[in-house]
């Protein structure tokens, strides 16, 4: 019987020692993922953490105000109005170059406001041009600054024209045409400085753009009637004689004293051109 008992509790005893070894590996297993977890957690935090103050420190930094531009972008310098240069033109009549120009007969070219009724002034600012025109079509909103800076040029210009510096006159002149390319009074004075320098077929160019640019202005016409006469070319200077005096009958008292037409004063043609100045039909 005792021995019965004894292997009963060692059996019991055996039992008892199994299910502490078990209950010991359940208790175990969840703790030990916990920690794992747990760590993996933390780690991620210090990644967010030092993640979030880069991007702030970044930030910052973009917004600070950067060192005085001018120490490292000088300042850029504005180019001088381009002026374009005339291309040399060769007439039959002339068959020289600018270099060697023909030689004219002596005599004073007149200047627009020398001339009687004439009076080169500068554009009624009641009538735009049409560079003014263009920008205010396209909603620029320079028209006055960009009618004034012409009203300026233009005045210089003729000024310098009548004190016959004609280098200064032909500079003026041509920045005032790279502002507005169609100032008709601007193109008609440089062909009149061609004119004086004897070079005539940059004088015929500038009076035929003038002729072309405005059918009724009479100054292109007579000046043209002008520089023929210089060259003794009848016919042709009785054309735009012809021409000009029907825009402006006063052209036949202009002619009639007029030093650039002696060459040609003394004709039939020009004699019956003037005969009615004094109100007589030719």
């Amino acid at each position: 019987m005792s021995y019965i008992n004894e292997a009963l509790k060692k059996a019991q005893k055996e039992k008892d020692t199994q299910k502490h070894n078990y209950q010991c590996i359940v208790a175990h297993a969840p703790e030990k993922r916990f920690l794992i977890k747990s760590w993996h957690i933390f780690a991620l935090l210090i990644i967010l953490i030092i993640a979030s103050v880069a991007i702030t420190f970044f930030w910052l930094w973009q917004q600070e105000p950067l060192p005085n531009k001018s120490l490292f972008n000088p300042a850029k310098t504005i180019p001088k109005a381009v002026v374009i240069n005339e291309p040399v033109i060769t007439s039959p009549e002339q068959g020289k170059t600018e270099s060697k120009p023909d030689t004219l007969p002596s005599g004073k070219v007149m200047v627009e406001q020398e001339r009687g009724a004439k009076t080169a002034q500068p554009s009624d600012p009641s009538l735009p041009t049409q560079a003014i025109v263009k920008d205010r079509a396209e909603g620029k909103g320079k028209e006055v600054s960009h009618q004034r800076d012409i009203e300026i040029l233009y005045r210089e210009a003729l000024a310098s024209q009548k004190r016959h510096d004609l280098a200064t006159a032909k500079r003026l002149y041509k920045e005032l045409l790279n502002l507005d390319p169609r100032y008709v009074k601007a193109i008609n004075n440089l062909g009149v400085i061609y004119m004086q320098q004897n070079l005539k077929g940059y004088a015929i160019q500038k009076f035929d753009r003038a002729i072309s640019i405005k059918k009724d202005y009479v100054d292109p016409y007579y000046n043209m009637a002008c520089l023929y006469a210089r060259f003794s070319d009848l016919s042709r200077s009785m054309k735009y004689l012809q021409e000009a005096a029907t825009i402006n009958p006063e052209v036949r008292k202009w002619a009639k004293n007029d030093r650039d037409l002696k060459n040609i004063n003394t004709s039939p043609e020009f004699l019956k051109f003037i005969g009615n100045v004094d109100g007589k039909e030719p």
